[in-house]
């Protein structure tokens, strides 16, 4: 077989597997049906299990603030991992707000959770579009694809599944 050939047949498989994942990627998100998107940063760069450790802490500490210390209400969420340009991680996290009297303050909540956590930091809000609310399915889609894309040097898969909700 000549290389041409084996270099296209590996091309292929390769961008058929990424098509197989982002069609999954907008499955998922047509269950969940989330409305925002939410990017949490560190403030120095770290490891891959602390960040996920991190992030799990952040979304138990999130939900009690939300629910309460002792409901088993599960917020909707999409969460992915990224690799940042320190050699650290952030995450890209599509939620499903809950519908409850304190929503408009959500944003508030989100943002002083993930302030509490050591070595996170204030690099997330410094942009504007840290949080972005009201989605609709296809904008939802369009960020799913987003903060789901394959990294195809690694061949890793974004998605956290340790804190996937739906």
């Amino acid at each position: 077989m000549s290389k041409l050939l084996e270099d296209k047949l590996k091309t292929d498989y390769e961008h058929s597997n990424i098509g197989m994942y982002k069609k999954g990627i907008d499955e998922l998100v047509e269950k969940v049906k989330p409305n925002s998107f939410v990017t949490l940063t560190f403030s120095v760069a770290t490891s891959l299990d602390y960040a996920k450790k991190t992030f799990a802490t952040w979304v138990r500490h999130t939900e009690r603030k939300l629910f309460g210390k002792w409901s088993n209400k599960k917020l909707s969420m999409l969460p992915f991992v990224h690799d940042s340009d320190d050699g650290g991680f952030h995450f890209h996290i599509l939620i499903k707000e809950p519908l409850l009297t304190i929503t408009s303050k959500i944003k508030d909540i989100f943002r002083s959770q993930w302030l509490k956590l050591k070595s996170t930091g204030f690099g997330s809000f410094k942009k504007p579009d840290w949080y972005k609310s009201g989605l609709t399915i296809d904008e939802a889609k369009n960020l799913g694809r987003y903060s789901g894309r394959f990294n195809t040097n690694k061949k890793t898969n974004c998605l956290v599944v340790e804190n996937l909700n739906y």
